[in-house]
Order: structure tokens, then sequence, then C-alpha cells
């Protein structure tokens, strides 16, 4: 069995970027969802209840953040790694795969 290095970066960048788009669909979705919920809410207290792996999670949307905590988490991550490892896919497959070059 011959091992060609450029077929697996161009398997590791391609599930790469497709587990990132999965993940960076699902939290726009989420995120519409839950901006969804908390305007019916927000009639009542304003918040959302949420139970995941046994737990319960309670969501209160604030209009502004007032004193902002040490730590804040950004949900960018996953559209950066998609953009990311689709312009290195870009790249393998056009660039080093010599598609870009007239026959």
């Amino acid at each position: 069995m011959i091992v060609n290095p450029s077929e697996w970066i161009n398997l590791l960048l391609r599930w790469t970027h497709v587990f990132a788009a999965i993940l960076w669909v699902g939290t726009t979705y989420y995120f519409t969802w839950l901006d969804g919920q908390l305007r019916r809410a927000a009639a009542h207290d304003g918040n959302v209840w949420m139970v995941h792996s046994g737990g319960f999670y309670t969501v209160v949307k604030q209009k502004t953040l007032g004193v902002p905590p040490s730590r804040l988490h950004w949900f960018r991550w996953e559209a950066m790694v998609t953009w990311l490892s689709g312009v290195m896919l870009l790249g393998v497959v056009y660039y080093k795969g010599g598609l870009l070059v007239d026959p």
C-alpha cells in the first residue's frame, strides 16, 4: 500500500471542514431558536429553561452586559475553523492538485 501524504491532508482537511460547518450551522439554529423563545418568554419572566444530560439550565437574555465577566465565551471558533479549513482545502485541491493550471 502506497501512502500519499497529500491524500491524507486532503482527507483530514475535508472532514475538519465538514464537521466545523455542521457545528457552525448548528449554533446558528440554536441561537435563532433561543432568541425566538426569549421573545415569547419576555411576557412572563424572560427566562428559558432547558434540560440536558440530567441537568437543568436557565438562560436569561440581557440587553446590556454591565460589568463584563472575566471570561466571556464567544461562538466564533466554528466559523473560523470552517473558513480556515476551507481555504486550506482549496489550496490543497486546486493549487497543489494542479487544477488551476490550463491543460
